[in-house]
């Protein structure tokens, strides 16, 4: 999923009191808002968004806190994908299927397997990632949402589908999207 983002920087120069003083308000606080002007470095914050959501989603674990886990897996799927890490990213988007599917929301799990599809797309794995991808397409339907939810997501889906025919072929792509959009188990 390259090309989203440019490169991240690896650290926050001179921030060590900063990144210190929004954690510890991480820790203590319900709601933790971090705001800047325009051109301070906001891409450099992708990598402080993923500290802070390991750092919250473990308090939520603690606390058998399940809601925000399942929205905390979602954001570190997705930076994941951004940083070009498809092992990682299938691991936190199974880690939201889990919570979504335990909270019973129909629109999370759809937007789960299709950050799914998109890791298991970016790991050569095509068939699999079309058979998710079709599961998804069936959740979307049922949520009313034709165009597959978020459209912001739409270029991540059109590589996913991409990356997966590749990787399986048109005709074993389309077989296993319709047996996931049909809820069939793969053969």
């Amino acid at each position: 999923m390259r090309g989203f983002l440019p490169e991240e920087h690896s650290s926050f120069v001179g921030r060590d009191k900063e990144l210190a003083l929004v954690r510890d308000l991480v820790r203590v606080g319900r709601l933790t808002t971090i705001t800047g002007m325009g051109g301070c470095g906001q891409i450099a914050h992708t990598y402080l968004e993923q500290v802070l959501a390991h750092s919250l989603r473990q308090r939520c674990v603690e606390e058998g806190e399940l809601w925000t886990r399942a929205y905390l897996s979602f954001q570190l799927a997705l930076i994941a994908l951004l940083k070009d890490e498809p092992g990682e990213a299938a691991d936190h988007a199974r880690a939201m299927l889990v919570g979504k599917r335990g909270l019973g929301d129909s629109f999370g799990v759809a937007l789960g397997l299709d950050l799914l599809a998109a890791a298991l797309a970016a790991q050569e794995r095509g068939e699999e990632a079309a058979f998710v991808s079709g599961t998804g397409e069936a959740f979307w339907r049922s949520t009313g949402h034709p165009q597959r939810g978020m459209p912001e997501l739409g270029a991540m889906r059109e590589e996913c589908e991409r990356a997966a025919r590749a990787a399986a072929g048109d005709h074993h792509y389309e077989q296993a999207f319709d047996q996931g959009r049909a809820g069939d188990a793969p053969a």
